[in-house]
Order: structure tokens, then sequence, then C-alpha cells
């Protein structure tokens, strides 16, 4: 079982429907914020970490971040993602559940 998140940016608050309705049919934009925020997130949980929190390492992308990692970790992984969505201005949807925390100001 593993524990997924979606995040983006969004120039404007959104719904979880919308949220939602974005991952499914892949309309997301560009923006720099979404690089550095994976690179941030990275730098807290490695790759290579024993034990590991990835199910896969997310790949590089400049518009939309697909994150999963084992259940076991879910608390601790979703805390800090969410956290750093927040800082960094960004959307965080999680499809399981149909939350968007945090809805990130327009930046």
């Amino acid at each position: 079982m593993t524990f997924d998140l979606y995040v983006w940016h969004e120039p404007a608050p959104i719904s979880a429907d919308a949220a939602e309705a974005k991952v499914r049919e892949g309309r997301f934009r560009a923006h720099p914020a979404v690089p550095a925020f994976r690179d941030d997130l990275l730098r807290r949980f490695p790759p290579q970490q024993a034990p590991g929190v990835w199910t896969m390492t997310p790949d590089t992308s400049d518009s939309v971040l697909a994150l999963s990692c084992v259940w076991s970790r879910a608390g601790e992984f979703g805390d800090a993602v969410r956290t750093l969505a927040a800082e960094h201005g960004l959307v965080c949807y999680e499809p399981g559940t149909h939350l968007l925390d945090p809805n990130a100001p327009a930046q």
C-alpha cells in the first residue's frame, strides 16, 4: 500500500474537485517553485536513505510532482510535504482522501 500526493502551483485558490480534475486530465502549468520544492524534498528524504520512504523517486518536472511513499511513513511524509509545499507556495492534493491542503496563495 502506498500514500500518494500531487504538488503543483496554482495562481489562485482552487477546490478539491478542481484539483482532482487537474490530476485526472494532467493540466498543469510550469512554475519555478515546483523543481525547487522537489530539490528540497529530496534533501529531506534522500532516495537512497534507509529505511526508505519512497516507493519511487519523483520524476523531475517543472509543472507537477507525483509523490508516492511507503504507507508506514505516510504521516511523517505527508506532514513534511504539506509544510514544504506551503513554504514554496504550492498546492498539495491527496487523491485517496480528496483533500487539498494547503490551498496556497498565489505567488
